[in-house]
């Protein structure tokens, strides 16, 4: 009990950030199946081993995120301790976020390449905010505490997550605490593992050889229900009809040439299709770069051109295609054709 008392009167106030310090402000973020906790700091300008804290904060798990993938999870957990902080940090350029990065760190250096659309969201959200990612071991992380609560009464309510737009600052920064040994991971030797309790999964062919398996198993169901149904032995009577007529060879002037293009018949579409034709390039290079943004686009329109970017994706070949949830996913075929 005296060791409390004597914690509670000697421990520092928290106290704002001084933004005309050119001082360290880190944020420290830790996720469980439980909460996400976290902390704001400033390093004293004079002497960089003590802090100043500024907030703490926790928001707790429901039972669907509790059961997200510890890589999934710490990626959702360092985006909503940003969301929640961002009043704090917005403007303040000399950020460190330190967090146990194993996985985070290849995620946010490969953006684009998770498994899915709302993993890459995510990514790009957490890249809207500039700062340097920390490295520092989970065993010895003081936001642990902050992480392993239950939900209690009068606990503040934090929004969902939603769309929102900040400045882009470039390829994201990274170094390694002080007695760190354990490096962070390389997505590829987890991205299977982000988000493994999807509902399908779809591959793109790349050889005739692919098709074997399928080809065999739709023929062999093909023979069975021809067996059963001469099992049946009420067949139709076959009538054969035969037809005398000359074939007719195009003439050459129908060949295809691959050099003619042919006139593209724009007085057919709408003003509203003719839009989305000159939309397509910029959707190319979006998927290609994400921090692409068209000029002349307001915070408004262009979260709208993000979206609807979203729609589309591009194969190794660099190919557009259409998202269908179906599975059938249509080429986009430009306007020469």
């Amino acid at each position: 009990m005296n060791k409390l008392k004597e914690a509670v009167v000697t421990s520092p106030a928290i106290r704002p950030i001084d933004l005309t310090s050119k001082a360290e402000v880190g944020l420290c973020v830790d996720t469980s199946y439980k909460a996400v906790g976290f902390y704001i700091y400033q390093v004293d300008e004079k002497d960089p081993t003590k802090r100043y804290y500024v907030r703490f904060g926790s928001i707790t798990m429901n039972e669907r995120e509790a059961r997200f993938s510890q890589p999934k999870r710490e990626l959702y957990g360092l985006l909503r301790a940003l969301k929640a902080c961002q009043y704090w940090l917005i403007g303040i350029r000399n950020l460190v976020v330190e967090t146990d990065a194993q996985y985070i760190k290849g995620m946010l250096s490969n953006p684009g390449m998770g498994p899915n659309a709302t993993i890459n969201q995510w990514i790009e959200d957490i890249l809207m905010f500039h700062f340097t990612l920390r490295h520092v071991k989970g065993s010895t992380f003081p936001a642990d505490g902050l992480s392993r609560r239950d939900p209690q009464p009068g606990d503040e309510i934090h929004p969902d997550l939603k769309d929102y737009e900040l400045e882009d600052h470039g390829p994201l920064k990274f170094e390694v605490a002080e007695g760190t040994s354990t490096l962070p991971k390389e997505i590829d030797e987890f991205k299977n593992k982000i988000d493994s309790r999807g509902g399908y999964m779809y591959t793109l062919a790349t050889s005739i050889d692919d098709f074997t398996v399928e080809l065999e198993d739709a023929r062999s169901h093909e023979q069975e229900l021809r067996d059963l149904y001469l099992a049946q032995e009420n067949t139709d009577e076959t009538i054969c009809q035969f037809l005398k007529a000359t074939p007719l060879i195009p003439d050459l002037e129908y060949k295809f040439d691959p050099n003619k293009r042919e006139d593209y018949p724009e007085k057919q579409w709408t003003s509203s299709g003719l839009a989305q034709d000159e939309r397509l390039p910029h959707v190319r290079t979006w998927l290609r770069n994400v921090r692409y943004r068209p000029e002349g686009l307001n915070d408004k329109q262009y979260l709208t051109f993000k979206q609807y970017c979203r729609n589309f994706f591009l194969d190794k070949e660099g190919r557009l295609y259409r998202r269908s949830t179906e599975g059938d996913h249509p080429l986009v075929v430009d306007k020469e054709h």
